[in-house]
């Protein structure tokens, strides 16, 4: 498409480049388009690489499609994060360019990623204590074992899916080099960890320890080590903020949504919606009086007058 967009304006007799060519310019879009690519092999090689694994390991073509369902509800649950970045992006960006200080930026981001969080979190908690309900409902075989691995990795990588903002201020400073090299060494051992593992236990339990290891040793604690060292962020500033009110919310309300599966034990779609929206209102209760700060409480109401 490039090259006949070239070939398009050299016939028509289009300039592309008015005025001098910036090279500064253009070594660094090279950089940061290089980066983002490499952190799509990355995320090739977190979710794909496993399927090689099992695939080369087992003889059970069934073991592969367990594991494909593991990789697909774990993207979903990705993908729920990713809406609040976008929507952040450019109040990131444009705080950056400003150069607002780091508290400003801080906060900024923080506001998103207790959004962020407050989405994560009722999915997680439904996901622990109705999850393998809705699997064996759904696909009805090796329902346990999609249920514990598929919630592992949801666990293993809340932290960071909240912290996807950060990324936005990466971006804008054009620093996704470190956090890719990062990112791209976990990558690799935590593939290393599922070759050697995978021959020794159960190969879809080796794959996923693999990648609960990698996510939690690099993306949670080396991430964060990064942004602390390299002044991105305020992290305890942030982590204060970011944890307030959810230290006391998710632990009632899984309480609450634990004391519910009990209680429900059928297993039946009907039932399972019944108990995911009893566990929904509870988190909404909580939140509304637990949970949000005032600021968070105002925006409710202004987004509830608005309609």
């Amino acid at each position: 498409m490039l090259l006949a967009f070239l070939l398009f304006f050299k016939k028509e007799k289009i300039c592309i480049f008015k005025g001098s060519f910036d090279k500064k310019l253009l070594m660094a879009m090279l950089g940061f388009t290089l980066a983002i690519m490499f952190q799509s092999i990355i995320n090739q090689i977190n979710t794909t690489a496993g399927k090689l694994i099992i695939g080369w390991r087992v003889t059970d073509f069934a073991q592969v499609t367990v594991y494909g369902i593991v990789i697909q509800v774990y993207m979903i649950y990705c993908n729920m994060s990713t809406v609040i970045q976008n929507i952040y992006y450019p109040s990131v960006g444009r705080a950056v360019f400003e150069k607002k200080s780091t508290s400003e930026i801080t906060g900024l981001v923080s506001e998103a990623s207790r959004i962020q969080a407050g989405i994560l979190y009722i999915i997680l908690i439904g996901f622990w204590c109705f999850g393998k309900d809705f699997i064996q409902l759904w696909v009805g075989i090796e329902s346990k074992k999609i249920w514990i691995c598929t919630a592992l990795l949801m666990t293993a990588s809340t932290l960071h899916l909240s912290q996807n903002t950060i990324s936005c201020i990466l971006k804008a400073e054009n620093k996704l080099k470190p956090k890719t090299i990062i990112l791209g060494i976990g990558a690799l051992i935590t593939l290393l960890l599922g070759v050697l593992f995978s021959g020794v236990i159960d190969p879809i339990y080796a794959v996923v320890g693999a990648i609960v290891s990698g996510i939690i040793l690099f993306d949670a604690i080396l991430m964060n080590v990064y942004y602390a060292k390299g002044r991105i962020i305020d992290l305890p500033f942030f982590f204060k903020k970011f944890f307030k009110g959810y230290w006391i919310v998710v632990p009632l309300t899984l309480a609450v949504a634990f004391a519910v599966n009990m209680l429900m034990s059928s297993v039946t779609w009907l039932m399972l919606i019944v108990k995911i929206a009893i566990t929904v209102i509870t988190y909404a209760v909580f939140m509304i009086f637990v949970g949000l700060n005032n600021e968070e409480k105002n925006q409710i109401k202004k987004m509830i007058k608005r309609r």
